[in-house]
């Protein structure tokens, strides 16, 4: 039979459906595994309650998703220097082959090592647009997998909300306890805000990011 015990009293129960502490009140944290129609169903709840002020959402950064960009703008940096590159190399070939044709002669040396620069850059291109494509199609799929590879059930069990230096702007926190039992803190938002834009900042950064891990932050 599994119990639960209070994080406040210690108080063992034996009611794994239970709600509350029968001795303190304390409030059990519950574990919501997502599914993707789960998802789907909570994240219009979750918009609903953002936008009405009972929620604060956080969405943590995936790792996987980030790899994918990482890679992804590499290859697109990859690509842009090549044709940077072909820029140059055309204008001197188109030169070279000029100057030979007028003079009916010419360097045959420089000419054929500018061809096989030429060849090498071209040669660069096609691998960089191959890798491109394929890291476009490995981050479509890595989207598509994201929402039922990365929901690990979570727990909210503990939140605090802190003043900057200035005391103007809030940096909201919460403990998270996952289903393997670790316990992590998260910002609530990457950029602290002000306190009157925070409801929005957290609605906006929730719909920006509905495809990754939602992290709920009870208010």
């Amino acid at each position: 039979m599994t119990t639960r015990t209070c994080p406040r009293c210690s108080t063992v129960t034996s009611n794994a459906d239970a709600v509350v502490c029968a001795s303190c009140g304390q409030a059990f944290a519950a574990a919501i595994p997502l599914s993707r129609e789960e998802k789907s169903r909570l994240y219009g709840e979750i918009t609903r309650l953002a936008r009405e002020g009972a929620w604060h959402a956080h969405v943590p950064t995936n790792r996987f998703l980030e790899r994918q960009h990482r890679a992804l703008r590499t290859a697109i940096a990859l690509v842009a220097a090549t044709l940077i590159l072909l820029v140059p190399v055309s204008v001197v070939l188109n030169r070279a082959a000029q100057v030979r044709f007028e003079h009916g002669g010419g360097n045959n040396e420089l000419l054929g090592s500018l061809l096989l620069f030429a060849a090498a850059v071209c040669v660069l291109l096609g691998v960089g647009a191959f890798y491109l494509a394929y890291r476009i199609v490995r981050s479509f799929r890595a989207y598509r997998r994201a929402p039922l590879e990365r929901c690990a059930a979570l727990v909210v069990t503990k939140r605090r909300m802190t003043l900057d230096k200035a005391g103007r702007k809030v940096v909201a926190f919460v403990t998270l306890e996952f289903a393997s039992g670790e316990q992590r803190e998260y910002r609530a938002d990457h950029t602290t805000y002000e306190l009157a834009d925070a409801r929005r900042a957290g609605l906006a950064y929730l719909r920006a990011n509905h495809l990754l891990d939602l992290k709920l932050v009870p208010a």
